[in-house]
């Protein structure tokens, strides 16, 4: 009877395991290369004024929900007037990057290009509400808490939104074990 490889070793010889899971390894390539050519893509049309739209679209959506909470707030173009500050929605404050990251990591992710395309399709637009959300809650600090503003929005925010995109690709995880076959 032919013996394992673990057989074949003299005994007290230890078994070498690679570092890093191969699998594992091919994951974090990918999400590496799909995360670097995202983000080269993000600054390439950034860098053409090609995010201008949707900041305009982000400012008046969160100058809507700004507004439906009660405050006093106009929209022009990519600012949102309050009684106190105006908020400037550049590229960054998009969720683009946020985004970005959660597509790669989503790319990377080795399932049918169908599952992908569902947390895509699902995953980008709830990353996006969140941000308007997002903006809503620094508008109310701005108002309300204006000595916490920049800490609120510098730090607070910006995991938030970090943990917004992991929970949504956690959540899509799970979609993916349920219904992938």
């Amino acid at each position: 009877m032919m013996g394992t490889q673990s057989d074949d070793l003299p005994r007290g010889a230890a078994v070498r395991r690679p570092l890093v899971d191969r699998g594992l390894l091919i994951v974090g390539l990918t999400f590496a290369a799909a995360y670097t050519v995202l983000m080269f893509a993000v600054g390439v049309v950034s860098s053409r004024g090609g995010w201008s739209g949707l900041s305009r679209i982000t400012a008046s959506i969160s100058n809507w929900l700004i507004t439906a909470i009660g405050l006093d707030a106009t929209s022009s173009g990519i600012y949102i007037h309050l009684s106190n500050r105006t908020l400037s929605i550049d590229t960054a404050c998009t969720a683009v990057f946020i985004m970005a990251v959660y597509a790669a990591l989503v790319i990377a992710y080795p399932v049918r290009m169908r599952m992908r395309l569902v947390g895509l399709l699902v995953g980008l637009p709830v990353i996006f509400a969140f941000n308007i959300a997002r903006i809503a809650g620094v508008a109310v600090v701005s108002v309300y808490a204006t000595d916490y503003f920049t800490f609120v929005h510098d730090y607070v925010f910006e995991v938030f939104m970090v943990l917004v995109a992991l929970v949504t690709w956690a959540v899509w995880l799970s979609f993916v074990q349920k219904h992938a076959r």
